[in-house]
Formats: C-alpha cells, sequence, structure tokens
C-alpha cells in the first residue's frame, strides 16, 4: 500500500508541475499583452483629460481644486499601468504647474522651488505606494491561483474550512470520498461529512499497476 501511495503522489505532483508551468505562461502572456505603450499611452490620456477638464471649467468661470482630479488621474496611472506611468503623469503635472503658475510677489524662488519638490515628492511617493499594493495584489492572486491548481490536482483529499469549522474548498479526491460537491457543500459545518470517519477509511486501491506489483510481490 506504501508504494501505491508513493506511485500515486509521483503522478500527481507531474501533473501540478505541468499545471504549473501552464499557469505561468498564461500569467506571463497576459503581462505582455499589457503594452508599455498602452499603459504610459494610459498616463499620458488621463493627463490630458485632466487638463482639458481644467480649460473647460474655466471656460465657465467656474473655479474648483483641481487637487481631486489630479490624485485620482494619478491613482488610475499608478493602478493599471504600474511605477513608471505613475512617475510620468507626476512628472507632467509638476511641469504643468511650474510653466502655468507664477511665483507669488510675496514668496522667493528658493521657497517655490521647495514647495515644488515637495508635491512631486508626494507624487512619487503615491505613485510607488499605489503601483507597489498593486503588485503584491497580483504576487497574492497568482499565488492564490497556483494553490488552487495544486490542491485540485493532487489524488489527496482535501478540505479546506474558514475559522468558524465551514467548508470552503473541496478537491475533487474530496468530493468523491465525501459524495458531496463543492456546490451544494459551502458554508456547512466539517462535521456535515463526517470527517473524523472520512480519515480513517482505507485507501481505495484501484490502481491495476499496484495490484499488478502486488500479484508479483505474492508470486
Amino acid at each position: 500500500m506504501r508504494g501505491f501511495v508513493c506511485e500515486s503522489a509521483a503522478v500527481s505532483f507531474s501533473g501540478v508541475h505541468e499545471m504549473a508551468y501552464l499557469h505561468q505562461d498564461n500569467v506571463g502572456s497576459s503581462s505582455t499583452a499589457r503594452h508599455w505603450l498602452i499603459r504610459y499611452g494610459l498616463a499620458a490620456l488621463l493627463f490630458a483629460a485632466t487638463i482639458g477638464l481644467s480649460l473647460l471649467l474655466s471656460s465657465f468661470e467656474i473655479r474648483i481644486n483641481l487637487t481631486i482630479p489630479v490624485v485620482l488621474a494619478l491613482f488610475a496611472a499608478a493602478w493599471f499601468g504600474g511605477f513608471g506611468p505613475g512617475l510620468l503623469i507626476s512628472v507632467l503635472f509638476q511641469a504643468t504647474t511650474i510653466i502655468y503658475n507664477k511665483i507669488p510677489e510675496n514668496s522667493t524662488a528658493a521657497r517655490a522651488v521647495f514647495g515644488y519638490f515637495s508635491v512631486f515628492s508626494l507624487y512619487v511617493f503615491l505613485a510607488f505606494m499605489i503601483s507597489r499594493f498593486r503588485r503584491i495584489q497580483d504576487g497574492l492572486r497568482e499565488h492564490r491561483d497556483l494553490l488552487h491548481v495544486t490542491l485540485t490536482s493532487i489524488g489527496d483529499a482535501v478540505i479546506a474550512t474558514d475559522t468558524g469549522g465551514m467548508v470552503t474548498f473541496m478537491n475533487p479526491a474530496a468530493e468523491k470520498l465525501t459524495g458531496w460537491a463543492l456546490s451544494s457543500s459551502s458554508n456547512r459545518p466539517t462535521n456535515y461529512y463526517g470527517v473524523a470517519e472520512i480519515a480513517t477509511l482505507p485507501v481505495p486501491r484501484t490502481d491495476d499497476v499496484h495490484d499488478a506489483l502486488e500479484d508479483t510481490h505474492d508470486t
């Protein structure tokens, strides 16, 4: 029986590795599809939309604080494009501010430079943090998908529960062993399936190769 388990595990994990490579290839292809021109083009489009909104409101003599539109545009560029597009839109916003906003008469050039540098540093910090958070979220999603593929592919029965003991995941082997599908078993307690009794069941011997090996050892 021990030999059967090892053989089954080897077959299962080889299949898992193959599926993992396919998953990584899919992730790589999806990342490549998001071309740099699209990401940086999005940043330029968001910048143009923000400036256009400002000019449109100015034509109607409507003055509003553009801080919220600027931050929203920066957030969208860094979230969907990454740190590079976030940095690009930060440079564009700050350059526009320097060109079109005159230094107040009661202020010095040094104070103005310090103010510009402080605002630009804030832009860069926001772009870095937003893009970093997006990368962490994407990494967690990839690991979750890979874990799901692994647990679904192995031959051992796996039942996952939340902190309240409710079933949140069952792989096909667990569905076959319990007789319940995941779609009808979510949010049910584990004792509903008699997991303690299931754990004591003998491992089914359905492998013809294992039976043939047993017959060989008997002879």
